[in-house]
């Protein structure tokens, strides 16, 4: 490479130091961008891709009536034996097509961790009873010990890296007595077998300790299968299905039975979410809109680069001329202005990775994924940094390449027009359009996903989140703890039953006595009366019932009122059977039939994402179930009343410890993924205003600096600053008026497809687009009016000596 045309571009940025500048500091800008976006994005498709054998691994899907089950039932729910728990899995493993098959259970539930030495509260628990298997198909590395240990099942545990320094500290890996120690869990004590490294976040389970028992403590499992290489998926699926027929018979013959099915563990993380998962799957929608937006800043950038590049080179085209005519060819230029751009999105690495390092945590923590940035540790990342570096310099290089280097060689030297592309609008113009339209669409989203957001912040969810507590205890000392708590001060209620806010769960079969129309879409919820104050439902009882009686939402009395023709009132005293296809054996009762008590109000038990649907709320004045105590406080959760539940609880004896959970919080968590699109969007959103304005500066100074004897003049002609304002401006409207052209069809389909993710949204105004424009002009000219009103306080008189 010729090391002359190096400093020829070297001394080019220096003599146009302010313009060189404001593209360095855009380019890195948009390098920041796109490195994050594509790495976010390699993160979201690289899920479960850290075991060796992903492309043969399967997780066996349950479909049992329009419902989806990550987890399988056993044979008979209701048998705990080994035997009956391993029927599935002992089938399966001598079925044409699978190598091995294992099954395991997570729990959320905080457990005691206790070694000789320490005892900490750990989550993350992970139980199975086939621990060879759960070893041989997926990929974990030990750090110490040997999963090979591990396989041999009995009470065996595996700790991850964390979890290990937690309870050994950090040099965990130096000591010898670690490995076989005994560790209790849940009062039973396990034999340390090895410790492995964390499990990355890019995998669609996690945990932090993993047990092996011979009998899970669950009604079914996850369950996994490696299928043989010289099989089909579809093969893999018909060997399964008659496997479990021939286990359960029963089950085939069920006419609600849809038959189980087969998920690539590749596939899982960004599949239609199944019921009870035990991690939340990716939004496919939400990754591709990240990933338009990326492109989108990407696109900003390059159209910043090539205004203000081409007003730089157009002030030295006569130079371009004279190589022109002594010989250099277009494609000479071409290359000389390619490797400008080049050169400058090289030396933006430098600050790229100072602000990346700085940045990452926080993106990794904002989006919950784990981006590495270890610049100089990680070559990968260095390589894509470079990648991107080549592509921004190639991809702003464009325009100036058209702009400059394909002029005819006397354009250079004569008063031409610019070149023209399409719509007959020169280059420039059009470049500034492109700018417009990505800043109208993005702020255009921006404002319908914050306004959406704050919608969803707003809705009343139809009963009380505030100040609702949850706290976990076992059945055994359920009563006597809430009889503690009941004698606090601050305390209103004290209940239990279901907990709302939550994620989906199954749903049941129901049908009104005396009708045929059977449906599908109910979900059953218990709780007590005093939860049923805590929870301050609307209903149509008078009083808290003395005994057990059963309630249907306004949705399944409208529903079943309009099947028997009146109103939703005239249902109380009806009969509504559920599961209506099944009959007792011994009494020959078809279903389970329970008599309306009465209607309670729509409530929200779910997200917005899903349509409000038809629950029955069973009110049980002495339940006890799940171990879950309701308390409603008179004001906010205080430390000091904090302190006060976990002196109650500590006096219970309990194995595990005190887990409190606030209703607020729970129905927070069901719009994460929204949230941080939404503060994603934003900071986009400030960093294309950002590249925006850097390039109305550009183009401003520029233009001041080019007509500076002109602007003389017209000072000294009696033009003030208004009249400055007014020639500097003067365009910006007719082409802010073809970029929201452009932008409203674009930016409302993309904030249309994304309020469809949403049952309960906002109507989408049409005047949010014009207005986003209009927005855009106003930040335009701000930053014109500021610029040209410095330039107006220069003596014209020195401005013309100069010129």
């Amino acid at each position: 490479m010729n090391l002359l045309l190096i400093k020829s571009i070297l001394r080019g940025y220096l003599r146009n130091g302010t313009f060189s500048f404001l593209n360095l500091v855009s380019l890195t800008l948009v390098m920041v961008v796109s490195y994050l976006g594509l790495c976010y994005l390699l993160f979201e498709y690289s899920y479960d891709s850290q075991h060796e054998k992903s492309a043969s691994l399967y997780r066996v899907v349950f479909n049992y009536r329009e419902q989806a089950y990550s987890i399988v039932g056993f044979p008979s729910q209701t048998t705990p034996g080994l035997n009956e728990q391993l029927a599935y899995v002992n089938a399966l493993r001598e079925s044409h097509g699978v190598e091995a098959v294992c099954q395991f259970i997570t729990q959320p539930y905080t457990e005691y961790v206790q070694t000789t030495e320490k005892q900490i509260p750990q989550d993350g628990f992970l139980t199975t009873n086939t621990p060879g298997d759960f070893v041989a198909m997926f990929t974990w590395r030990p750090t110490l010990g040997s999963l090979t240990d591990f396989a041999q099942g009995g009470n065996r545990i595996l700790l991850t890296e964390a979890v290990a320094r937690k309870l050994y500290g950090d040099a965990y890996d130096t000591r010898s007595d670690v490995v076989g120690s005994d560790i209790r869990v849940g009062g039973i004590t396990y034999v340390l077998a090895a410790v492995v490294e964390d499990a990355p976040r890019n995998s669609h389970f996690e945990f932090a300790v993993a047990l092996s028992t011979d009998r899970l403590n669950y009604w079914g499992s996850r369950l996994y299968v490696e299928k043989s290489q010289n099989v089909s998926a579809e093969h893999l699926k018909k060997s399964i299905n008659q496997a479990i027929a021939a286990v359960n018979p029963r089950l085939a013959r069920d006419e609600l039975y849809q038959g189980h099915t087969v998920q690539n563990i590749g596939s899982i993380h960004l599949a239609n979410p199944l019921l009870y998962e035990a991690k939340q799957p990716g939004n496919g929608r939400y990754i591709l809109l990240v990933a338009t937006f990326t492109a989108f800043i990407l696109v900003l950038g390059a159209f910043n680069y090539s205004t203000i590049s081409t007003a730089i080179y157009s002030k030295n085209e006569k130079s371009f001329g004279v190589k022109r005519i002594v010989g250099a060819s277009s494609r000479d230029v071409s290359f000389q202005l390619w490797l400008n751009g080049i050169i400058l999105s090289l030396m933006c690495m430098v600050p790229t990775v100072v602000v990346l390092s700085l940045i990452v945590p926080g993106f990794n923590q904002l989006m919950g994924v784990s981006l590495p940035f270890h610049p100089f540790r990680d070559g990968p990342m260095l390589l894509i940094l470079l990648v991107l570096a080549l592509a921004v310099g190639s991809l702003a290089s464009l325009g100036p390449i058209v702009m400059v280097a394909h002029k005819p060689v006397l354009g250079f030297f004569r008063n031409i027009h610019p070149i023209r592309t399409v719509w007959h609008m020169p280059l420039r113009n059009q470049l500034v359009v492109g700018q417009f339209i990505v800043l109208i669409v993005i702020s255009s989203l921006s404002y319908v996903v914050l306004t959406q957001l704050a919608f969803v912040a707003s809705t009343n969810v139809g009963y009380q989140t505030k100040n609702i507590v949850y706290a976990y205890t076992s059945e055994t000392n359920m009563a006597a703890f809430q009889r503690a708590l009941r004698s606090m001060p601050g305390i209103a209620h004290v209940g239990n039953g279901s907990s709302f806010g939550t994620e989906s769960f199954n749903t049941t079969t129901y049908r009104l006595e005396g009708t045929d129309e059977i449906f599908d879409d109910a979900r059953d919820l218990y709780i007590d009366t005093a939860a049923l104050k805590a929870y301050g439902l609307t209903t149509t009882l008078l009083a808290p019932p003395a005994t057990r009686v059963t309630l249907i939402s306004r949705t399944a009395a409208d529903k079943l009122a309009q099947v028997k023709g009146t109103t939703a009132e005239a249902l109380i005293g009806s009969v509504v059977i559920t599961e209506p296809e099944y009959v007792n054996p011994e009494t020959g009762q078809v279903g389970v039939p329970f008599t309306i008590g009465g209607i309670f109000e729509d409530i929200h038990l779910f997200s917005l994402h899903q349509k409000v649907e038809p629950y029955f709320l069973t009110v049980i004045p002495s339940l006890r179930m799940d171990g879950r105590t309701i308390i409603a406080l008179e004001n906010e959760l205080t430390g000091t009343m904090e302190d006060d539940i976990r002196q109650a609880y500590n006096k219970l004896g309990e194995l595990f410890p005190l887990q409190i959970e606030l209703l607020q919080n729970n129905v927070e968590r069901l719009y994460q993924q929204d949230r941080q699109f939404g503060t994603l969007l934003f900071y986009l959103n400030i960093i294309a205003l950002a590249i925006s304005g850097i390039g109305v500066i550009g183009i401003t100074l520029f233009a001041l600096r080019t007509r500076i004897k002109e602007i003389g003049i017209r000072k000294v002609l009696g033009a003030d600053a208004v009249d400055l304002i007014k020639l500097m401006s003067k365009g910006y409207m007719p082409l802010i008026l073809i970029s929201l052209a452009v932008a409203w069809p674009l930016a409302y389909f993309l904030a249309q497809g994304w309020l469809q993710e949403f049952a309960y949204r906002i109507p989408l105004s049409q005047w949010i687009f014009p207005a986003m424009a209009l927005l855009s002009l106003f930040f335009t000219l701000a930053l014109i009016i500021a610029i040209t009103r410095a330039a107006a306080r220069a003596n014209p008189v020195d401005s013309i000596r100069n010129e």
